[in-house]
């Protein structure tokens, strides 16, 4: 998708998370379907075009930058639950 080509991938429910809108979808184990998407894409220029434009905005999603922003973020909400669960239970006091 970043790179401008334009995707076709199965049909489970985590490639829709990714991809969204911006890719072909074939059902999962069925050459058969593959196959006409691949052809479709191959025959359709309008669709080709229109799928290489939405998978360089929707790649804009998944850089290191926000990779790394969401894990901290992650981190620290787990650290935040810890820390408040650990002297919830406390009774040193």
């Amino acid at each position: 998708m970043s790179l401008g080509c334009p995707v076709i991938t199965s049909d489970f429910e985590v490639f829709h998370e990714v991809g969204r809108n911006s890719c072909l979808y074939f059902k999962n184990n069925d050459y058969k379907d593959l196959s006409i998407k691949v052809e479709k894409l191959v025959k359709n220029k309008i669709l080709r075009k229109k799928l290489i434009k939405l998978g360089l905005e929707r790649s804009k999603k998944f850089t290191w930058k926000n990779c790394a922003r969401s894990t901290a973020k992650l981190y620290n909400r787990l650290y935040a639950n810890k820390h408040l669960h650990n002297n919830k239970f406390n009774t040193s006091s």
